[in-house]
């Protein structure tokens, strides 16, 4: 069964159904008590149901409209000044349920108070309903912003805990280091001076992860060292069938990114590009800012691996994709294949200072 489509932001049709049911329902019955116990005159039981009804009736269509005002403001402007603004058009809201019960009880033969200087004092007897009715749809929308606020901590954390994994892969990663010092093992003697080269980066590159073990944002310088060493170990192990270039955009090193963004993207091009094609792979970054996103391009020559294939990428892309919708919902990741070539490009909001 598919949920009720929402109509106010977190809330679903069902929802607000029951908060106007639920404020309706306490104010008729408290109207009716005071009704039937008027000293001026009993009336019975009938007529005060019946007009109360009328005036529920347009209470719950006013109310309708204040629904409809609020989802409004609710997208275009902060969520409590949304609230207050919405209380402002209360009065307006309830003078418009008066005025709907009016012509309902003319239309059934009930008459109807005349539409004099007291019609707007009377007006004030729609207010506290229609008041109860926004307070109990703030109150579940509240509720509900705090059941996702928690839903995104949790999704946070566990994210954290796979990032972590994650860094704690590339820190004693056995195929990555073994490799790395075969190829280390194999200058020695020929070219010293590479081998410890090579050691260096190993060096930069090892306490790089574990620098970052206990953070989810790092500078763009911070990480493009690492990642500049991690291509120079790739390069002493691939020779001539690896080619790299990285090129940034002035100024833009100061920015921050969730940690390994890059290292995924790179990694990633590397990996399959070698995988997918026996010719010389050349790998290209490029960092730029526009506007206020950051834009991060990594090209590589090869194919691409569909996600479902046992070779395919996924799990580190989809997890990078996910730390970027966390941070905001408006930061993209895409993977595309075009003229013999593979582009991961990844665009995200800057991120204001001390975030």
């Amino acid at each position: 069964m598919k949920p009720a489509k929402d109509i106010l932001i977190g809330l679903n049709f069902k929802q607000v159904l029951w908060a106007q049911f639920a404020a309706i329902t306490i104010w008729f019955l408290i109207s009716i008590i005071q009704w039937a116990n008027n000293p001026k005159g009993n009336l019975g039981i009938l007529i005060p149901i019946i007009v109360r009804g009328v005036e529920g009736l347009s209470i719950w269509v006013a109310s309708g409209v204040l629904v409809i005002i609020l989802n409004v403001l609710l997208k275009r402007v902060r969520q409590l000044l949304a609230f207050m603004l919405v209380f402002l058009m209360i009065y307006p809201v309830a003078v418009l349920a008066n005025l709907l019960s009016i012509g309902i009880r003319s239309l059934i033969g009930y008459s109807a108070p005349p539409l004099g200087n007291f019609f707007f004092v009377h007006s004030l007897h729609f207010f506290i309903p229609l008041l109860l009715i926004l307070v109990f749809v703030s109150m579940l929308h509240f509720r509900h912003s705090l059941q996702t606020m928690r839903i995104k901590a949790l999704q946070a954390e566990s994210l954290s805990r796979e990032a972590n994994w994650l860094m704690l892969r590339y820190q004693v990663n056995p195929h990555f280091l073994f490799n790395a010092l075969n190829s280390i093992r194999g200058l020695i003697g020929l070219d010293d001076e590479k081998a410890r080269e090579s050691i260096t980066e190993m060096s930069d590159y090892f306490r790089y992860s574990l620098f970052v073990n206990d953070k989810s944002l790092v500078s763009i310088k911070e990480e493009i060292q690492a990642v500049r060493s991690y291509l120079n170990i790739q390069k002493m192990r691939y020779g001539e069938r690896l080619e790299f270039e990285i090129s940034e955009q002035d100024n833009i090193s100061k920015f921050v990114i969730p940690v390994f963004a890059i290292q995924t993207l790179v990694e990633n091009a590397v990996k399959y590009g070698l995988k997918s094609t026996d010719e010389k792979v050349a790998v290209e970054l490029m960092l730029l800012k526009s506007g206020e996103d950051i834009m991060v391009e990594v090209i590589n020559t090869g194919r691409l691996f569909p996600a479902s294939n046992e070779e395919g990428t996924g799990t580190g892309l989809e997890n990078l994709r996910k730390r970027l919708e966390i941070i905001d919902p408006g930061n993209e990741l895409k993977l595309n294949q075009e003229d013999g070539k593979v582009k991961a490009s990844m665009i995200m909001k800057i991120i204001p200072p001390g975030v």
